[in-house]
């Protein structure tokens, strides 16, 4: 039988940094309500067959980058359990393999996603780890007998011959166990981004797809919002923030957003008002409403760290510009731009305020956007 190792550190101190540690968490709420919020929009049929595409897309590229990330190559049931189990862990799964002379066992004890939707977890393992199998390992077959998202202690998966029963590759004796992968710290945090963001991405695209981005955003964008406002307490305790201080908020969202990899700076703070401007992120290629959801996490993380501030996002990235702007501010004090007459005003980011503040529909903020490049074309 397969013997665990519970000494392992849960999902919560995976890594050394907080902040890593922080973003991957946000990240599995993020997963989780949003497959959840697919299966509603589609139910359980409807949201299994609109990942599969994602899903069997994903079961084909992660075999190549392992082997280009890893340097290893194969065929066969054997390498195609270490992919199998090296893909799972590093998208957070606390999982123990065992090889066997007819094929491959694991137990995963914990997963990031399993609370999410169960149809998340069936395109998880029908398009993803079966294919995998399929592809790698022909003369093999992918078993599922158990699962966490189905309220079992664990999930139970096997890669067995195709002679072989389910009885006897459970019984027979291992021949080695499956390490963790052999990456360091930092290479670990990036392929866990590629691996989560990927997870997050391909539903909120799937949800797009399907039912358009107005209705998405107006499904979405309130959840995200209230992830926010939940996960402040925790942000707040972890960083280190004092939610009276508006400088000590704003360093806390630089380190979150350099968490998620989005590299920038924080501008030197104004009395009632601090800006960070972003000039390479992850999600700059990616559709702009995954990055108003995210915009709605932040606006209620600042909420719920304290209501008298405010996050607004005045330029994206994924939206055309050069790169993402947003600013942090006290609602209680007098805004030095209110104040100053002299100052000349950006009209694009006043626009993009209205818009973010849902002042203007999505066909108005095209068309005053369209009118404004026409007539005052930016410099």
């Amino acid at each position: 039988m397969i013997s665990f190792r519970r000494d392992r550190p849960k999902f919560s101190n995976l890594y050394r940094s907080a902040s890593t540690n922080l973003a991957f968490a946000i990240y599995q709420e993020f997963t989780n309500r949003t497959s959840q919020a697919l299966t509603e929009a589609l139910g359980m049929e409807g949201a299994v067959e609109a990942l599969r595409l994602e899903w069997e897309h994903i079961s084909q590229v992660v075999p190549l980058h392992v082997k280009e990330r890893m340097g290893v190559d194969g065929q066969g049931f054997l390498f195609a359990g270490y992919v199998w189990n090296w893909s799972d862990r590093l998208w957070g799964c606390d999982q123990w393999s065992e090889i066997t002379a007819s094929g491959v066992r694991s137990t995963v004890l914990g997963c990031r996603f399993a609370k999410g939707s169960r149809a998340l977890c069936t395109a998880h393992l029908h398009f993803a780890s079966a294919n995998i199998c399929t592809s790698l390992a022909p003369e093999h077959e992918f078993v599922s007998r158990s699962c966490l998202n189905d309220g079992d202690d664990h999930c139970e998966m096997l890669m067995k011959a195709k002679s072989t029963g389910v009885d006897e590759l459970i019984s027979a004796p291992a021949i080695a166990s499956i390490l963790p992968p052999p990456l360091d710290e930092e290479e670990m945090i990036l392929w866990g981004h590629s691996y989560m963001g990927a997870g997050w991405l391909t539903v909120v695209k799937t949800m797009v797809e399907r039912l358009g981005p107005e209705v998405s955003i107006e499904r979405l964008g309130p959840m995200m919002h209230q992830i926010g406002m939940e996960m402040a307490p925790k942000v707040k305790a972890d960083l280190g923030i004092d939610g009276d201080d508006l400088v000590s908020v704003a360093k806390g969202l630089d380190v979150l957003n350099s968490s998620f990899l989005q590299k920038g700076a924080l501008k030197e703070p104004k009395p009632s008002e601090i800006e960070r401007t972003t000039s390479d992120c992850p999600l700059s290629g990616e559709p702009p409403e995954a990055c108003q959801l995210f915009d709605s996490f932040y606006q209620g993380l600042v909420q719920g760290l304290n209501p008298g501030f405010e996050f607004v996002c005045s330029q994206r990235m994924s939206e055309g510009g050069d790169i993402c702007k947003w600013s942090l501010y006290d609602r209680r004090k007098p805004s030095p731009r209110a104040s100053d007459s002299t100052a000349p005003l950006d009209p694009y980011a006043l626009l993009s305020v209205r818009y973010v503040k849902g002042d203007i529909s999505d066909e108005e903020y095209e068309k005053k956007m369209t009118m404004l490049r026409k007539h005052h074309p930016k410099g």
